[in-house]
């Protein structure tokens, strides 16, 4: 899963490729690249091996923009083919390339000698970024995302490497975290429960630690989810809220909705409507095409009789579980 690779001979122009660390929502496309996933490149590079299947291709999964791409060794035998970025190579679409773009974009890393299992081992603050070591089971600490994690195999000494993208974790430390993993799974996706601040293993794979940079998420600060919504009336004092939200810091995450309806009428009450803002929303996605469709939220309620309302729409931080208020809203029902 997690082969890096050889020193490539441009060392002249290393130094234009690496770029300083990012608070945008979505990475900059990596400048190596010839079309989406390197394509252009790949397929022709993976042709003069004799791979006769499918071209490079993003597989769903990405973070900031950043795009899991494939097919990989372990899916279908496709050849490993070296990027043609300036410096240390790596083979794409290993899982190791997809740590080090990802560094590279956000923090501003040149790649170095490191298999899966060594990405975080091999790490010096000479590599750039100014990333932290993190051991797993420490306690009070747990991947969050734009940290990049490594993992030992003893029958796969190459281990394997991804890209934290979500975590939810409880004060105790225990629930989940969702990572980006390249040359893993079909949709580049792998979730892994946390117990008592310790992120556990899936088959033989044992995580070990994690890079984390201590400004924030993926390398610059949080950002608060935005998005709108708008209401209106049904029959029978029927109320129907309506719109999308986006989490910057992952974009093709859904993000969780809240919504309090507030009235006076037989006595002073609030409803509280929740949801999972996963709705396609077209319009939306043509507006932020790094963040995918699917984004949108409609929830509807009735109340007991007619009469004036007003309507808090508040999105969830998908990594701090803050709620930002994105729409408030006053509503005659009849």
């Amino acid at each position: 899963m997690g082969k890096g690779r050889i020193w490539f001979l441009a060392l002249a122009v290393a130094a234009a490729c690496v770029a300083m660390p990012r608070a945008d929502a979505a990475l900059p496309t990596p400048s190596w690249w010839n079309g989406t996933c390197d394509a252009n490149h790949w397929n022709k590079a993976a042709a003069s091996q004799g791979w006769k299947g499918a071209g490079a291709h993003a597989l769903g999964a990405s973070f900031r923009g950043v795009a899991v791409c494939g097919p990989g060794p372990t899916q279908g035998g496709a050849p490993d083919v070296q990027w043609t970025k300036p410096g240390w190579g790596e083979f794409e679409w290993e899982c190791v390339e997809l740590t080090m773009r990802f560094m590279s974009l956000a923090y501003g890393v040149s790649a170095y000698n490191a298999n899966g299992n060594n990405v975080v081992r091999n790490y010096s603050t000479a590599d750039g970024g100014n990333l932290v070591k993190i051991n797993n089971g420490t306690r009070g600490k747990y991947p969050k995302p734009g940290d990049v994690i490594s993992f030992d195999n003893t029958s796969d000494p190459a281990g394997h490497a991804g890209v934290v993208a979500a975590s939810n974790v409880d004060t105790s430390g225990n629930g989940s975290i969702k990572m980006l993993t390249q040359n893993d799974t079909s949709d580049g996706w792998r979730t892994l429960n946390v117990h008592s601040w310790r992120v556990a293993p899936f088959g033989s794979f044992v995580p070990y630690g994690w890079l984390h940079h201590p400004s924030g998420t993926g390398g610059g600060t949080n950002h608060p989810p935005f998005g709108t919504a708008k209401a209106k009336a049904l029959p029978g004092h029927g109320v129907e809220v309506r719109g999308w939200t986006i989490d910057r810091d992952t974009p093709t995450t859904a993000t969780r909705v809240i919504v309090a309806i507030s009235g006076r009428k037989p006595a002073p009450f609030t409803i509280k409507l929740r949801a999972v803002a996963d709705d396609a929303r077209p319009n939306v996605a043509r507006k932020y095409p790094w963040a995918g469709p699917n984004h949108g939220f409609d929830l509807k309620t009735t109340l007991k009789r007619g009469q004036r309302v007003q309507i808090i729409v508040r999105a969830v931080d998908t990594s701090t579980g803050k709620r930002t208020t994105i729409k408030t809203l006053v509503l005659r029902v009849p």
